[in-house]
């Protein structure tokens, strides 16, 4: 199991996976298992409420894009 800090999720989830080192990329791909702490949603709301970040989506979508895994 993989546990990603919160701004790898986010670049995962947005498709910034040029922002990721080979081997995080390559590690993360061959996880079966890539969770995330729950202060990370607390986070991403924050940031995101707060203008830190644009998410390319509204809040609530992305979230549930971003929670329900590969695929």
């Amino acid at each position: 199991m993989i546990v990603l800090d919160t701004h790898i999720w986010l670049w995962w989830v947005n498709l910034e996976q040029d922002r990721l080192k080979p081997a995080w990329k390559t590690q993360i791909e061959s996880s079966e298992d890539v969770g995330i702490s729950a202060i990370s949603c607390f986070e991403t709301a924050w940031l995101e409420q707060h203008s830190r970040i644009i998410l390319p989506c509204p809040r609530d979508e992305w979230f549930d894009k971003a929670l329900d895994g590969p695929g």
